[in-house]
């Protein structure tokens, strides 16, 4: 399969290869925030082809940790405007993710690994 060349936010839909990975991995957000750490990533993804299968499987990730991209997702007029507009914020969001880089995660974080980690170091304490 061919690895497509692009520089910017991913559409919706578009399917990556994330470093480490053994499956690609569908974008399905942008700029997205963690709920319960507060930390800010660039996306918000789920396991290709099943999707969304337990709402403890999300996957966060950053732009850096993507070492192929296989897909392009869909992309229109709105999309577009979309893309764009998630580009004029960039500065904004990627100093946001600085300051609140301090209060968890890697590049990539699978929400459930996060659960073992927290119950691993609750059994040590």
């Amino acid at each position: 399969m061919a690895v497509v060349n692009y520089d910017g936010w991913l559409p919706i839909g578009s399917l990556v290869h994330l470093k480490g990975g053994e499956r690609l991995t569908m974008v399905t957000g942008q700029m997205q925030e963690e709920a319960g750490t507060g930390t800010y990533w660039d996306y918000l993804g789920y396991p290709y082809p099943e999707g969304r299968a337990d709402a403890s499987k999300d996957y966060f990730f950053n732009k850096d940790f993507i070492d192929g991209v296989y897909f392009l997702g869909y992309q229109d007029v709105a999309g577009g405007q979309y893309l764009d507009l998630l580009k004029e914020h960039e500065d904004e969001f990627h100093e946001e993710q600085a300051k609140r880089a301090g209060r968890g995660g890697d590049l990539h974080k699978d929400t459930d690994e996060a659960d073992e980690d927290d119950q691993s170091k609750s059994a040590e304490a």
